[in-house]
């Protein structure tokens, strides 16, 4: 099952699928969308958000290691990030 939304509504996930066990996407914003984290066979998250999503994924039997950054600590740490969509390039 491949999920490619580009909602930021708090019903549908964000997330595209780089190999068949790998995906990359955006924040999971409510019950609606981690219910389809989970249906699409999503184990395990990390999360970079600005909240924690550890309690809304445990109601769907999905782990979360929730390390949350800064952007502006990302970029600072890693000189490659600073070429990215973050600065408009």
């Amino acid at each position: 099952m491949t999920i490619n939304n580009r909602y930021w509504a708090t019903e549908h996930a964000d997330m595209d699928w780089v190999t068949d066990r790998i995906a990359v996407g955006g924040g999971i914003f409510g019950r609606g969308a981690m219910a389809e984290v989970a249906e699409a066979g999503v184990t395990h998250v990390l999360s970079l958000a600005e909240f924690d999503e550890t309690k809304l994924a445990e109601t769907h039997g999905v782990a979360v290691c929730w390390n949350h950054a800064e952007v502006t600590e990302l970029q600072a740490k890693n000189p490659m990030l600073r070429r990215g969509s973050w600065e408009g390039s």
